[in-house]
């Protein structure tokens, strides 16, 4: 009788992506069950078929548990990050107004965190947008942005609208980080920047027929 390899891979362990059912969050997911890693997804509601696509992903019949948990609700965060080796970090609340986003999004970082700690979890990758750091007027024009700049907190406050660009490129960022034990800190993942205007004029070449700002 002939011998065959069989070609199981080994898991990587169980880690907990909070805002699975996002953009970014989906890819990350995605990501990970590719790797077979065991992955918890924090969402709203479990049973919404929103969620329906996050249940299609290759092994994730196996290999994906949906859990309901709000960031703003420390115990059902918690028991989400619970028996977690590794945490991503990627969902922020939504607030009505923009003015209410800052609070929120620092409350239900810092729960996850302390949730984190709590659950001795090994490693935990937070996600934050490029407005943390691009949005600082007193920073010179002539030195480049790095790790160590970081946004006005009162200017942030001022602002009317925000713009979150999100890619595959950054879920793959994500995951690099997580299995690379020496990385540590803050990083900047960013290869070029993106002005407004220039996703206004890509999106009239491919939508013509839409009513696009002047300025």
């Amino acid at each position: 009788m002939p011998a065959f390899k069989m070609g199981f891979q080994k898991l990587q362990g169980t880690v907990c992506v909070t805002g699975a059912g996002g953009f970014l969050g989906s890819w990350v997911v995605h990501l990970l069950l590719s790797k077979n890693y065991l992955v918890r997804g924090t969402v709203r509601d479990p049973l919404d078929e929103k969620y329906a696509h996050l249940n299609q992903l290759p092994n994730a019949s196996s290999n994906l548990k949906l859990v309901k948990a709000d960031l703003l609700d420390y115990p059902s965060l918690f028991s989400a990050i619970q028996g977690c080796s590794g945490v991503f970090h990627v969902a922020s609340p939504l607030p009505s107004s923009p003015v209410d986003l800052i609070e929120p999004a620092v409350t239900g970082t810092l729960n996850v965190l302390k949730a984190c700690l709590e659950a001795k979890v090994e490693r935990v990758v937070v996600v934050s947008s490029g407005a943390a750091l691009m949005m600082n007027p007193s920073w010179p024009d002539t030195r480049a942005m790095d790790e160590s700049c970081w946004s006005d907190v009162e200017h942030c406050r001022a602002i009317e609208v925000w713009l979150l660009l999100l890619s595959y490129d950054v879920a793959e960022a994500l995951v690099l980080v997580y299995e690379k034990p020496e990385a540590q800190g803050r990083y900047i993942c960013t290869s070029h920047s993106v002005h407004v205007k220039d996703i206004v004029d890509i999106l009239k070449d491919e939508y013509p027929s839409y009513n696009y700002p002047k300025k």
